[in-house]
């Protein structure tokens, strides 16, 4: 791409416009995050918990019947929930030490802490009830299944034609967001770039929240945590880092989400 030259004043100022049209809206999401992590710093989110799930299925002899992730609609932590047969206070004890080992301090994500619940048949049966008669109402904005001893399914359905439309359309504006990002940076005018970058991040984040059926983010920050965030992969630090420190470099941004566009 044609760098822009820095003496060209009418395409500067364009440039600074262009980028920072939503830079209000985006600089607020910062301020929201930076308030939620301040000082804390996460290292990429691994699935600990299909580990979690594979080695308490290994060591409960079929005593486990359900296990799922859920995601409250207050906080940023999730639940493990987990449903069990037999003597619950033995199974809570095993699976508390268990969600210890993955999950306790120095574990999995500091930004979006796990917490367990377990819970015996009969609870479940009982409080699926309650919130079929109307008399319980569910607060938590997405959740995934892990595992069901009744062979439910656990993938994810496919898309319809609607929604892959929606999904490469926000792929496709992450792109264009990325290619604003280089004209700036190509007019040494790096400072600017930050704000489609952040763009891009979103779009990203929202066309990845389609694709894994999961509601979307309405904020940068949002897109950086739980249940979307493992999809960052090994630039999530790198990404979080960008999102509430202002004098991060753009360069390696630009290259971490470019490689996940093509992806």
């Amino acid at each position: 791409m044609a760098k822009v030259s820095r003496s060209n004043g009418g395409t500067t100022r364009r440039i600074r416009t262009l980028a920072t049209s939503t830079r209000g809206e985006l600089d607020n999401s910062r301020c929201e995050w930076s308030r939620t992590v301040s000082g804390s710093r996460g290292a990429p989110f691994s699935d600990e918990l299909l580990q979690f799930t594979a080695v308490a299925q290994g060591k409960m002899n079929g005593a486990l019947l359900r296990c799922e992730e859920r995601y409250p609609d207050k906080g940023h932590h999730s639940v493990l929930y987990v449903v069990v047969d037999g003597d619950l206070e033995k199974w809570n004890a095993q699976l508390q030490g268990l969600h210890a080992t993955h999950f306790g301090p120095g574990h999995g994500d500091p930004l979006a802490p796990v917490r367990l619940e377990v819970v015996d048949r009969a609870t479940d049966h009982a409080v699926q009830r309650l919130v079929d008669a109307g008399l319980l109402t569910r607060t938590t904005h997405a959740s995934r299944s892990l595992f069901s001893a009744e062979g439910l399914s656990c993938g994810i359905l496919p898309l319809s034609e609607p929604e892959r439309e929606k999904a490469l359309f926000f792929r496709r504006t992450a792109a264009r967001k990325l290619k604003m990002a280089k004209v700036v940076m190509d007019a040494a005018l790096e400072e600017d770039a930050r704000t489609p970058l952040l763009e891009a991040m979103l779009s990203l984040g929202r066309a990845t929240a389609i694709e894994q059926r999961l509601p979307e983010p309405a904020l940068v920050h949002e897109a950086l945590l739980p249940p979307i965030s493992p999809s960052w992969g090994d630039a999530l630090s790198l990404l979080r880092e960008f999102s509430i420190e202002s004098e991060q470099p753009c360069g390696p941004v630009l290259q971490a989400l470019a490689k996940l566009v093509r992806d």
